[in-house]
């Protein structure tokens, strides 16, 4: 019979980042915003498939206008997506965009807007 004793530092996980971290939108009613766009960012491992989601108390009134982060994400991998604001009555609005993956975490950035 074969021992062996193995000592070390186990690897963190790959963790997702997401920038910028947080975005302003002004638009007209009815009207959608500039786009924004948001680079999601992938540390040192592979990432599994990433998702983006919008999420918040008004996140109908954000809409992803594209989304490239449709796969996984390689070592130092990165992906974009772009958001909008797109909102039928006026006011302040606020939601999340927030990115993940099963490896990955969950970064999240704060989303507010402005509709006249």
């Amino acid at each position: 019979m074969i021992t062996a004793s193995l000592t070390g530092n186990a690897e963190a996980a790959s963790e997702l980042a997401i920038l910028p971290k947080t975005a302003t939108f002004m638009a007209a009613a009815g009207t959608p915003s500039a786009p924004v766009t948001f680079l999601i960012w992938n540390g040192d491992a592979f990432t599994g498939p990433v998702s983006v989601a919008l999420g918040g108390a008004d996140m109908a009134s954000f809409k992803l206008s594209s989304n490239g982060c449709v796969g996984p994400l390689p070592q130092d991998g990165k992906c974009m997506v772009s958001v909008v604001l797109d909102a039928a009555t006026p006011g302040l609005k606020t939601a999340t965009l927030s990115a993940s993956s099963a490896t990955g975490g969950m970064p999240t950035a704060t989303l507010t807007g402005t509709v006249n």
